[in-house]
C-alpha cells in the first residue's frame, strides 16, 4: 500500500510536527497517520527520494502507535555504476532480512511470483495509457489517475483482473472527440483526480502524464 495524503483538506495537526514550509503532500501523509486513517497498517517503509519523506519517517517512527509496528528507512543510490549497483543490492537484501526478522521468511519462489504479478500490473497500465494516445482517446486523464491510485492501494492480483476487464470495456467505448486541447500533466505527487477533472470539464483532455505514480 502506497502512503499518500489523498483527501486531506486540513493538515494543521501535521504542522505541529512538520514545518508549515514543508511539502504539503508529506504533511497530508502524516495527517492521515495522526487522524487514524493508516491505523490498519502494521508497517511503514520510507525511501530517501527527498528530505521531506524522511521527516515523515522520523516522526512516524518516533510516534508509533504500537510498539511492535515495523518502521524502516530504505536508501537508494543517486548514480548508476558498479558501486551504486552493489549498494542497491545490499539495501534490498537488508530490507528483506529486516522484514523476515519482523514477520516471516521470504522465499525466492514467493519473490519471483510477486515480481511476475507486479510486472503484469505494469504491462496493463501501459496498455491503459496507450488508450489515451490517439487522436480520439478512449479514457480520460481523471480515469487514468483514479485507476493508477487504485493500483497503489490494492492487492495486485485483484487489481490486474479488474484492470484487464476495464480495458476490454473501454475498447468498446465511443471515442472522445469533443475536447479542445490535449494536455500533459508533469509533476511529482498528484493524488487528486478531481484536480484533473476541473480541466477536463472545461474542454481539456489529459492524454499522458509524468508523475511519481
Amino acid at each position: 500500500y502506497r502512503i499518500r495524503g489523498t483527501g486531506v483538506v486540513n493538515d494543521s495537526n501535521a504542522e505541529s510536527y512538520l514545518s508549515p514550509f514543508s511539502c504539503s503532500f508529506c504533511r497530508g501523509c502524516f495527517e492521515h497517520f495522526l487522524d487514524g486513517t493508516y491505523d490498519f497498517l502494521n508497517g511503514f517503509i520510507a525511501s530517501d527520494g527527498c528530505l521531506q519523506p524522511q521527516r515523515v519517517y522520523d516522526n512516524w517512527k518516533n510516534y508509533l502507535k504500537r510498539e511492535d509496528d515495523f518502521c524502516y528507512q530504505f536508501n537508494a543510490p543517486r548514480v548508476y555504476d558498479d558501486a551504486a549497483l552493489g549498494m542497491y543490492r545490499q539495501e534490498i537484501a537488508d530490507l528483506k532480512h529486516a522484514v523476515e526478522r519482523w514477520a516471516n521468511y521470504i522465499t525466492n519462489e514467493k519473490l519471483i511470483e510477486a515480481i511476475k504479478v507486479y510486472n503484469e500490473t505494469r504491462r496493463l497500465l501501459r496498455e491503459l495509457y496507450s488508450l489515451r494516445k490517439g487522436d480520439a482517446p478512449l479514457v480520460t486523464g481523471e480515469e487514468c489517475l483514479r485507476i493508477t491510485l487504485a493500483s497503489m492501494s490494492m492487492r495486485k492480483d485483484m487489481f490486474n483482473e479488474m484492470l484487464a476487464a476495464f480495458i476490454e470495456e473501454a475498447k468498446q467505448r465511443e471515442p472522445i472527440t469533443d475536447y479542445r486541447a490535449r494536455l500533459m500533466l508533469i509533476g511529482s505527487s498528484c493524488d487528486s483526480p478531481d484536480y484533473l477533472k476541473i480541466f477536463e470539464d472545461k474542454g481539456g483532455l489529459f492524454v499522458t502524464d509524468i508523475n511519481c505514480y
